[in-house]
């Protein structure tokens, strides 16, 4: 209901509270106000699990995105140097593997991303996310490093 939904999470959550609080303040049944308040909390605390849930969800879609945008940038560097190269008749196979080493950053990512479409909206609490996060990083660090090394070519 609120997964990804930061906008929707705070309206309809603050509302959520608001109506408990309301009833809970209306009611003068102190078997009915425990409850109440204990149904209070357990909102809020819900609440905050998905503030976490949807922060995670957008880091992850924002290395995803940074990650391809700058993979994209690489690659049409090294076709850059590929064709320059080529035209100088200079050997092309070192910036053939730079090539390769992309494509094979690129696999990576797609690989990535089907595994979190494979763990579902379960991938939040369990340790295998941490992993596809930290690799995930890493790829996005070596698409940088790679890039500036390119870009000095």
């Amino acid at each position: 209901m609120f997964y990804g939904k930061n906008d929707y999470l705070k309206s309809e959550g603050s509302k959520l509270v608001s109506s408990v609080n309301h009833i809970s303040e209306s009611t003068t049944d102190p078997d009915l106000k425990k409850p109440l308040l204990s149904l209070h909390r357990h909102i809020e605390s819900f609440l905050d699990q998905c503030v976490v849930v949807n922060t995670g969800l957008h880091a992850i879609k924002s290395i995803d995105r940074e990650t391809h945008a700058e993979l994209t940038g690489l690659e049409n560097l090294i076709v850059e140097l590929l064709v320059n190269f080529t035209i100088e008749g200079e050997d092309t196979a070192f910036v053939e593997q730079l090539l390769s080493l992309a494509v094979g950053y690129r696999e990576s990512l797609l690989q990535i991303g089907k595994l979190y479409a494979e763990l579902g909206h379960e991938h939040y609490f369990i340790a295998q996310c941490l992993f596809l996060y930290q690799r995930q990083g890493r790829i996005h660090f070596k698409v940088q490093h790679c890039g500036l090394e390119v870009a000095r070519i």
